[in-house]
């Protein structure tokens, strides 16, 4: 705890603290030209999403997470999915969405490293792409979202939720 403190208190510019991520600090730089960044419009987005009780504490302007549940979500972003793009979740955070859009998920077991086989749902990028079709109807949007700007702007909602309730 006191190592995430140090080195959140010693970045400077150009570097900026994004996220405190497990035992991380996540820094980064705007404007760099470098190859990686240069490509970052082809990456591929994989979000996993998991519910569970969590402990939180305020470290500089960040809460951090800390628990089970925060190891769950780690160990979830290491699972062998057959896929590079796709949204997998718990089977806690399933049944909390209830009815996800309409979408069949396909259930997976995954053997997350030290707490063993777990039940999830994965939704591949071709399942999201119908919601598509829901974002079209939207009239006067001169750019559309895609499926998982959508997903992600539907989810953070859902977190915020969340987060509004622990804290």
């Amino acid at each position: 705890m006191r190592l995430l403190k140090a080195i959140v208190s010693a970045a400077r510019p150009p570097l900026t603290v994004a996220e405190l991520e497990g035992d991380a600090v996540f820094l980064h730089a705007l404007g760099c030209q470098c190859h990686a960044c240069a490509g970052i419009g082809g990456l591929k987005l994989k979000q996993v999403v998991h519910s569970g009780p969590v402990a939180a504490e305020r470290i500089g302007r960040f809460h951090k997470l800390f628990g089970l549940a925060v190891i769950v979500v780690h160990r979830m972003l290491k699972a062998s999915v057959p896929a590079g793009e796709y949204l997998m979740l718990s089977e806690p955070a399933f049944s909390a969405f209830g009815d996800f859009f309409g979408l069949e998920p396909e259930w997976r077991t995954v053997d997350l490293d030290g707490i063993g086989e777990q039940p999830m749902v994965v939704y591949y990028a071709d399942q999201l792409a119908s919601l598509q079709t829901e974002m079209d109807r939207l009239e006067g949007a001169s750019v559309r979202p895609t499926p998982f700007q959508v997903l992600r702007w539907r989810l953070s909602l859902r977190v915020r939720v969340w987060l509004d309730a622990i804290m």
